[in-house]
Parts: structure tokens; C-alpha cells; sequence
């Protein structure tokens, strides 16, 4: 998906019924409100701080341990 828009991974996400997971805060908050004021469902989005992959796992770990369905959610880790 490299050189492909926002928009077309987020609609590859919602095909794939895939959370996405960004750092990329300002592109895919405006995507995020553009797909739910259109009523699009989504499979949710988590942004996340630029953190070392260490530290980024440990904090999905504990996202998901405790968040089964984040549908239409969107979440900052």
C-alpha cells in the first residue's frame, strides 16, 4: 500500500475488517469524522504516540486484553 492515499487504506481496512493503527493523528482524525458523518462503518482506529515498537506492543497488549470491540471507535494510546 506504499504511495497509496488515506483514504484507499482506509477503505482496504474496512473490506479487511482491520483496526488500523497510525501515528499519523491529523490525516486519519479527518478521515475518521468524514467516514462517520457519511454513516460508514468502521473496524475502529487507534492512534498512537511515536514510542519505541517495544513500548507501542506492550500498549496494544493491554488495549486489547481489555477492548474486545472498538467498532466505530476511535482511540489515542
Amino acid at each position: 500500500m506504499l504511495r497509496k492515499d488515506d483514504d484507499e487504506h482506509f477503505e482496504l481496512a474496512i473490506q479487511l475488517d482491520a483496526i488500523m493503527v497510525t501515528h499519523n493523528r491529523g490525516d486519519y482524525e479527518s478521515l475518521f469524522a468524514s467516514f462517520t458523518e457519511q454513516g460508514k462503518a468502521f473496524p475502529g482506529l487507534i492512534i498512537l504516540k511515536q514510542i519505541n515498537v517495544y513500548d507501542l506492543a506492550q500498549r496494544l497488549f493491554r488495549f486489547f486484553r481489555e477492548h474486545k470491540d472498538i467498532k466505530n471507535q476511535l482511540w489515542y494510546l
